[in-house]
């Protein structure tokens, strides 16, 4: 889907954003796959050919992530099972039943070795 992405549309999305980065949005389905999107962050009003996507307010719990969004680095894949693995079984807190994002820092150069992302998890405390 990033290597799809036209130069026209990362353009309006760089009108439109509140902080200078990318966001994608990761929707899990009740058939157990998920939905995706691109966009961005924004307060402003969307663009009729766009489709709004707004969050509860929410706890998010995020982790940071160095590498490019090329399959073949799996950096983000390797942080999300950590995640899962490791966090969420150490912690207080599940995930909340909203979608996560994946925050992209800066202008669009998604295949950067030095790219700066980030995994944001919407969690509520565990009910003991």
């Amino acid at each position: 889907l990033w290597d799809r992405m036209d130069t026209a549309f990362l353009k309006d999305l760089k009108k439109l954003r509140n902080e200078e980065g990318i966001a994608g949005l990761i929707c899990d389905r009740l058939d157990g796959g998920i939905d995706y999107w691109i966009g961005c962050i924004s307060d402003k009003d969307c663009p009729s050919e766009y489709e709004q996507i707004t969050l509860p307010k929410s706890t998010w719990v995020i982790f940071e992530v160095l590498g490019a969004l090329r399959p073949s680095s799996g950096k983000m894949v390797e942080i999300c099972k950590r995640i899962y693995s490791e966090w969420f079984v150490n912690s207080d807190y599940i995930r909340a039943p909203i979608p996560e994002i994946e925050f992209y820092h800066g202008d669009g150069d998604f295949w950067a070795e030095d790219l700066k992302s980030e995994i944001w998890i919407p969690i509520v405390k565990k009910e003991s």
